[in-house]
């Protein structure tokens, strides 16, 4: 049962745990859901009016006004940002943002942002980039650059004024090898100087955490009052590493009181800080991807680099009908279906050679023999070298979609074919009964013209004949409207010809007609087709666009057959596009192609037919 717009409004608004806001054009909030207060901080009442960019952190600015510049420069393209928001208790939460603009809102164009509070899942990227970055140099990373970095890390995940790296010294004071924070270098000098002066007995929270004491996590905290502070800080430390020789500590100073967060998060990298952290990392990684890629709806299989099957999930072995244990070494030939030719299978190795996905619908055999019709994206796995290692193919069973595509087709062709049985039938009828009437009656004017002497009667007579030459004339145009040349007959060249002959004899239109002779290979289905698109447009033409010069130009490019019809007038109105394109559009859908209108170079309407050429009869 569907939801009326304004449940869901209200859902939004005070159930959906993303922030929603609607943002004027100047970047002041106009409306905000309650997730503000959950997200941020802020109830609704207090964000309406703020200018958005008042609440982001002064670093990520750019990267937030780059995204809304994009944003600006192609409306109708969605951009996705991470930035930090001020949080109403202090510090920042880390938010990804996805960020749309609306320009069909009555008052004002307005950007819609949707974000998601993303501040724990940061802290964990950023602590494991720490860690997994020195894993990546071509050499080993020195240990004080890998120090500054895990420091670096630590203070920018949770914005501590300072966080440290210290060995516990033999007599008893701690060295610093490492620091990082915004307010690094002061706090650094007093704690180094209170450190030499009083040793680490001086605070029983480094003592704690050398002893190995702490909270769970093996976190020790308290507060210090350092000499030249005008406060106390907020302190954390966790023992790391044992030397031979020493310990090390991390060391975090917090910004306010009551800030400590994320022991957790602490603890199990400074605990985890090698490379078996990063093992299992990956391996659980990869366990997620294996789960997700095997219970995924669409089939996908991995390959080696010669594309030997490694791995396939469940959905590609319902597809194909392959047992796993068959698909496990084959290559994917096994389910060539011969429905393509060799250059179909040329491009797209080509596409995989060059390092490049490739994206298609491609015709496969089951095991069973029956075919099904696939939608497939392949994609290569490269090293960080640009060698590719694997590929991963993903397909969408689309056979129920083709057929259903067909049978649009066929029945539009079958209406097609019906439509043009009863214009053949009322042409006949209009061209025998009304034009042979309409005929007859002029000679039996003209007959009375010659018998009749009386004045008035012959200026009355006069007017009828007249009268009945245009009628008969009108009843000739109805008929080669319904039933213009016969494109089986002349050929579909001639017959776009005799068209435009039509249209500059009884419209005053000079028009100009250029035909590619290949045009005349057509197969006749789709030659009819174009006729009458020709027709059509043509047609428009001479009832509403005010024109003096019409084209038609037709030519087969890249395997398309391109058919324009380009005006001088003054365009169509939405009420013309509306009544003349739908016609045209089933048109071209019957040849599986498309309709393109678009404003001329002359300041008119160019209409064009894009569709595959087929097979062009007589041709190689």
């Amino acid at each position: 049962m569907p939801y009326h717009s304004e449940t869901l409004a209200w859902l939004i608004d005070r159930r959906a745990s993303d922030l929603v806001a609607v943002l004027s054009e100047d970047l002041h909030i106009l409306h905000a859901n309650a997730a503000s207060n959950a997200v941020i901080g802020y109830p609704q009442s207090a964000l309406a009016g703020i200018d958005v960019r008042d609440l982001i952190h002064p670093a990520d600015l750019p990267a937030v006004e780059s995204a809304l510049g994009r944003l600006r420069a192609v409306p109708d393209a969605p951009v996705f940002v991470r930035a930090r928001f001020r949080h109403a208790t202090g510090g920042h939460r880390v938010l990804e943002t996805y960020a749309t603009r609306a320009d069909d809102v009555p008052e004002a164009p307005v950007i819609v942002t949707v974000s998601r509070d993303v501040t724990e899942r940061h802290r964990r990227e950023r602590l494991q980039r720490a860690f997994t970055e020195p894993l990546e140099w071509p050499e080993p990373m020195p240990r004080d650059e890998i120090a500054v970095r895990i420091c670096e890390a630590v203070a920018d995940a949770f914005e501590l004024d300072l966080a440290f790296m210290a060995h516990a010294q033999p007599d008893g004071t701690l060295k610093i090898v490492a620091h990082a924070g915004g307010a690094s270098q002061t706090l650094k000098t007093l704690i180094e100087s209170e450190m030499r002066w009083h040793g680490v007995g001086a605070c029983d929270t480094f003592a704690a955490a050398l002893r190995n004491e702490g909270d769970g996590s093996g976190i020790a905290a308290g507060e210090i009052a350092l000499p030249g502070a005008k406060r106390r800080v907020q302190v954390s430390a966790i023992r790391i590493h044992r030397a031979s020789r020493s310990d090390t500590l991390l060391v975090l100073l917090w910004p306010n009181a009551g800030r400590r967060e994320g022991s957790d998060i602490i603890g199990e990298f400074a605990r985890q800080a090698g490379l078996m952290l990063e093992r299992a990392e990956q391996d659980e990684r990869l366990a997620l991807l294996g789960k997700a890629l095997e219970s995924a709806a669409n089939a996908i299989f991995i390959t080696d680099a010669h594309g030997v099957i490694e791995w396939a999930n469940e959905a590609f072995v319902e597809l194909s009908g392959y047992p796993r244990d068959e698909l496990i070494g084959q290559t994917p030939r096994v389910l060539r279906s011969g429905a393509q030719p060799a250059d179909f299978y040329a491009a797209l190795r080509s596409s995989l050679t060059l390092g490049q996905a490739w994206s298609g619908e491609i015709v496969n055999r089951r095991k069973d023999g029956s075919l099904y019709t696939a939608y497939q994206v392949v994609t290569p796995i490269r090293t960080r070298h640009q060698r590719t290692r694997h590929f991963v193919a993903i397909q969408q069973d689309i056979t129920d979609r083709k057929h259903m595509e067909h049978q649009i087709r066929k029945l539009a062709a079958d209406i097609e074919h019906a439509r043009q049985s009863e214009r053949e039938r009322i042409a006949r009828e209009v061209h025998d009964e009304l034009g042979g009437s309409l005929a007859s009656l002029r000679h039996d004017i003209e007959w009375l013209l010659d018998h009749v002497d009386d004045t008035r009667l012959r200026d009355r007579l006069t007017v009828m004949h007249e009268v009945a030459i245009n009628s008969l004339d009108t009843a000739r145009q109805i008929v080669t409207g319904l039933r213009p040349a016969i494109v089986e007959e002349v050929g579909l060249p001639e017959a776009i010809a005799w068209l435009g002959r039509e249209v500059a004899q009884h419209h005053a239109l000079a028009v100009s007609v250029k035909v590619e002779p290949a045009i005349s290979r057509l197969e006749p289905t789709h030659a009819e087709q174009v006729s009458r698109v020709v027709q059509e447009c043509l047609t428009n033409v001479t009832k509403h666009a005010g024109a003096d010069r019409v084209s038609v130009d037709a030519r087969v490019v890249d395997e398309l057959l391109v058919v324009e019809v380009t005006d001088n007038g003054r365009g169509f109105g939405r009420a013309e596009r509306v009544s003349g394109i739908q016609g045209m559009s089933e048109r071209a859908l019957l040849m599986g192609g498309y309709i393109e209108i678009a404003p001329s170079a002359s300041g008119g309407t160019t209409v064009k037919l894009v569709a595959p050429a087929g097979d062009l009869e007589g041709s190689e």
